[in-house]
């Protein structure tokens, strides 16, 4: 929980490194990940101790994939509902109070983050649809999830 003891002792005092259980041995994720100055600045505590353990293990790979240089553009990606205020503030013990906006700009590495609503994708289908084909389909998910709705 102490952000600044951990980032100067990784082998020591990351307990995904020190994990040792079944299949599950040694998770290496911080030898993925590039933290920026900003990310070192901002972070109060672990994003994996809290509520950011998938995130950290995404931009890990996304950045393992990029490594390997067969790929021009590695993006991390969350798609999510902007209604769902708890994901929203799922790192805020972190020191980030909007995971969407903030997640980005902790890493310095090669692959990008990006996240988007449900409700823009929906937008952005519908709007694009000028042959009509996902009309079905946007007033399905628009009347089941509510989306266009306050």
């Amino acid at each position: 929980m102490d952000f600044q003891k951990l980032i100067a002792d990784l082998p020591n005092q990351c307990w995904q490194r020190q994990w040792e259980s079944g299949t599950r041995k040694n998770r290496r994720y911080w030898d993925h990940i590039c933290l920026s100055e900003h990310g070192r600045r901002i972070l109060k505590r672990c994003p994996a101790a809290t509520g950011g353990y998938q995130l950290l293990r995404q931009q890990a790979l996304a950045e393992g994939i990029a490594a390997s240089d067969q790929y021009d553009l590695v993006v991390s990606c969350v798609a999510y509902d902007s209604r769902n205020k708890a994901l929203i503030g799922c790192l805020r013990k972190t020191g980030i109070d909007d995971f969407p906006a903030g997640w980005g700009s902790l890493f310095t590495g090669r692959a990008s983050f990006a996240a988007f609503t449900h409700q823009q994708w929906v937008a952005w289908v519908n709007q694009h649809d000028h042959e009509g084909r996902w009309t079905h389909w946007g007033t399905y998910v628009s009347e089941r999830y509510g989306y266009g709705k306050s």
